[in-house]
């Protein structure tokens, strides 16, 4: 029986019907299961993430090589089918809730077909802290998280994978890949962590950097001094833009074609200050 025949078969023992609302689309290609594991270079001293471990044949997958697997799941439905299938494998937790409220224990790999709904949180939040990555995600996603400074698609997401990542486009998946048969197109990526990307974790981990990576890229045709002037003055901060070093150098330029350090530099000016009032 194929993949896909176990996952239906599954749904329709249990009565499940997939969510749209949670984005639920399984994986049903064993071909692809594999080549995640494999992608992710999986062995006997990971411990694994497992993001809507939905099924849990990704998670099956990953327990029989990782040291121990965290499957995080939202919906309380698939719980009695993922104890059921994962029962005989000791290495694995399951841990119902979202994974955006969630706390977890120390993990090296995350490897998932997680919702695209979740998507932004997952890279603005919860990837922070892992060494490497292989996730399916939306082909549009995917696109925003690679672009370039002065390119359309570039924004807060393009700026922190920028800043953290090495990001590789593996596969653009078939969409019969997945049930349901998704609307959009989706690909298979692996993030690496970048070398020195430490010392920058606890930049991007300040809500105040997303703070103001939300409020320049909302104005992001405009050049950097005109929207860091209504930032500095809406957010209560007394100073003049011209008097902030880190920003001398591109305040002339427009928003979308500032590098990622750069909005590095100017948030740490602006943290520096903001403590000290």
């Amino acid at each position: 029986m194929s993949l896909r025949q176990d996952t239906l078969e599954a749904l329709r023992i249990h009565g499940i019907k997939p969510r749209i609302n949670l984005g639920q689309s399984f994986v049903v290609d064993q071909g692809l299961i594999d080549r995640m594991v494999n992608y992710a270079k999986i062995c006997d001293e990971d411990d694994v993430l497992d993001i809507g471990a939905g099924l849990g044949f990704l998670t099956e997958a990953l327990a029989k090589k990782a040291k121990h697997v965290y499957a995080v799941e939202i919906d309380p439905r698939l719980l009695k089918v993922l104890r059921k299938r994962l029962a005989p494998y000791q290495n694995v937790s399951i841990i119902q809730g979202d994974l955006r409220k969630v706390r977890l224990p120390t993990i090296d790999k995350v490897v998932s077909n997680p919702p695209y709904s979740i998507s932004s949180d997952l890279f603005l939040r919860r990837l922070l802290d892992y060494r490497l990555s292989v996730l399916t995600l939306q082909r549009e996603f995917v696109e925003k998280l690679m672009a370039q400074p002065g390119s359309p698609k570039y924004g807060r997401i393009s700026v922190m994978a920028g800043l953290l990542w090495k990001i590789e486009r593996l596969e653009t998946l078939p969409r019969g890949a997945f049930q349901p048969i998704p609307k959009v197109q989706s690909c298979l990526i692996r993030l690496t962590k970048v070398q020195g990307s430490e010392d920058i974790v606890p930049i991007v981990k300040d809500t105040r950097f997303l703070d103001l990576l939300s409020f320049l890229f909302s104005e992001r045709r405009r050049n950097l001094g005109k929207v860091l002037k209504k930032y500095l003055e809406l957010r209560g901060i007394p100073k003049k833009v011209e008097d902030i070093e880190a920003s001398r150098h591109a305040l002339s330029l427009r928003v979308c074609d500032l590098e990622p350090m750069d909005f590095v530099a100017i948030a740490r000016a602006l943290i520096a200050l903001k403590n000290r009032k």
